[in-house]
Formats: C-alpha cells, structure tokens, sequence
C-alpha cells in the first residue's frame, strides 16, 4: 500500500498514471489497484495497491522515490512561478506569476515550456492601448537556417492571418502554419491573443537573426501601423539589412523618379535592388 498526497487542482488522470508508473519500477511490481479520494481538502489523497513479485520484494531509497514522485507532480504553473522568480526576481517574478499562472490555455501549456512563457508574459504585460501590439523572430534550437518563427501579441482582438500574412511575404519569408492562443491574465484588462507563425526564408538567402531582428520587428510594426508602406521594397530589411526608414526614402525616390517620367516600372526597380543587395 502506498498513499500519495498531491495538490487538489493538480490531480487527474495523467498526473495519477505518472505517479502509478514511478510506483510500479520501484517496486518492481506492477498496479493492481487505485482509490482516489477528492474532497474539499487542500490534498487529494491516492491509495496505490501494488502487486510485487513474490520472493524478490523490491527496497527502494524511500527519499529518492519522494522526490521523483514530487517531480511528476508538479504542474506547469508551479514550473512557471520558479522560472519567473528566475528570471525576474521574487518581488516582480511573484506579482507576474499571480497575474499569469491560469492565463494560458491548455495548448500553449502543452507547446511551450515555461521558459518560454516567462519571454511572453515580458511582451505581452506591457502592451496597452497605447501599444496594442508586440512582435517577436526568432528561431527554435532545432529548427534549420531556412526556418523561423514569428509571434504576434495583440490586445482584445485576434489577428486574421489573411492581414498579416502579404506584410510577412513583402519582408521576404513565406507562411507555413499558425498556432493561435488567447491569454487571459487576472485582473482587470482585456485578453491578449498570441500567434505562432511557423516561416520560411528562400534557400538563396542567409539570415543572421541578431543582425535583423530588431529591424525586422521594427519594420514590421510600422507596416502594421501605416507608417511604412506595405511593398516588395521592404525585402531589403532582410536582404540588405536595410532600417525601415532607408527603405521609405528608397520607395520616395523610386517614387520622384516615376513621376519624372523615368523607362522603368516601380516592378522592375524593386526587383533590380531585391536581385542585387549588394548593391
């Protein structure tokens, strides 16, 4: 017989299974029965009854198994608080975890870890009306050099992918797929959505992320904005590592040049400089 004592909102199946197949090594047996007790209590309370292996009776290190049992019992909000006071400190890492702990729904639970979350919950706790939306590129640990990751955090409302996906394809990547998640943070305040956009770069271009993705995020916030022009010029951010504002001047003057009657299309000098970056 053994009895396990887990937090009351901890407890469920899976938690339960973890627990049974911890049990079942260290004792070289297997489960041949559970009684669940779930009461107003702090705890739930589960009686294991595990059936050993006659004559080879198992003596497992009762403090080693403890704390392998505490492990599979701990939830991901617990994870959470301990990377936030990591990251931010106890004062600032508690008040963020109180704010953020139930914020996020059940699939962003199960994609991200929390050290993930704690670089979210840094964007997404600073956003106001004034600032409806953040944006961050990055790139996963096992994803190639071709591959990157967009996030978009958005105050009230869910982006439609139809509006931010010519922006994306103007700065030269391609949409491959979107995981979109609401988070609901305590307090008062409206809801923040999330969306993971999974990109594509052409196999012909190199992209150093420290080098572009404060221009990249930069550039793209303008366009979102309306204070930069929605165009193929804005390749040039990842191409020629341009700043936003050089490549609103360089469409000004492809601009002038149209108007002074100039041979060639705005076409054709945009994909002139997008085929020589060097230049």
């Amino acid at each position: 017989s053994v009895l396990v004592f887990v937090p009351r909102e901890a407890y469920g199946s899976a938690l339960r299974e973890r627990v049974g197949a911890l049990l079942s090594e260290a004792f070289a047996g297997r489960i041949s029965n559970f009684y669940t007790q779930v009461g107003d209590e702090p705890l739930a309370r589960i009686h294991f009854i595990i059936a050993v292996t006659p004559g080879r009776p198992a003596e497992p290190d009762i403090e080693i198994l403890e704390r392998r049992v505490s492990a599979a019992t701990r939830t991901w909000a617990d994870d959470l608080a301990e990377a936030l006071n990591a990251h931010c400190g106890e004062e600032r890492g508690g008040r963020l975890w109180r704010r953020y702990a139930a914020a996020f729904p059940a699939g962003y639970r199960e994609r991200y870890d929390p050290a993930v979350a704690c670089a979210d919950i840094e964007r997404i706790d600073v956003l106001n009306p004034a600032a409806p939306i953040a944006v961050n590129l990055y790139r996963p640990l096992e994803a190639s050099a071709a591959e990157l990751r967009f996030k978009l955090y958005r105050i009230g409302q869910p982006v439609a992918v139809s509006d931010c996906l010519p922006m994306l394809e103007h700065l030269g990547l391609k949409v491959i797929e979107e995981h979109p998640f609401k988070i609901e943070a305590a307090g008062e305040g409206a809801s923040v959505w999330l969306h993971d956009l999974s990109l594509l770069a052409p196999p012909e271009l190199e992209i150093v992320l420290d080098r572009v993705k404060d221009k990249f995020e930069t550039a793209f916030i303008r366009i979102w904005q309306g204070a930069m022009e929605d165009g193929r010029f804005n390749r040039l951010v990842l191409l020629a590592r341009l700043e936003g504002r050089e490549i609103v001047v360089l469409r000004a003057i492809c601009k002038y040049l149209r108007q002074a009657v100039i041979a060639f299309s705005q076409a054709y000098m945009e994909e002139a400089l997008c085929s020589n970056p060097g230049l």
